[in-house]
C-alpha cells in the first residue's frame, strides 16, 4: 500500500495534469488577451 502510496503522489493521474495544464492554459489566455486589450487601447 505505502510503495502505490508513493508512486501516486510522484507521478500525477492524467485527470490531475490535465487540469493543472487547463489552469495554466486558462492562465496564459487570460494574461494574452489582458495585453491585446491593453495595446489596442494605447495604439488607438
Amino acid at each position: 500500500m505505502k510503495v502505490l502510496f508513493m508512486k501516486n503522489v510522484k507521478t500525477p493521474s492524467r485527470q490531475e495534469l490535465r487540469a493543472i495544464f487547463n489552469f495554466i492554459w486558462l492562465k496564459v489566455i487570460f494574461n494574452a488577451c489582458k495585453q491585446i486589450k491593453v495595446s489596442e487601447i494605447t495604439e488607438f
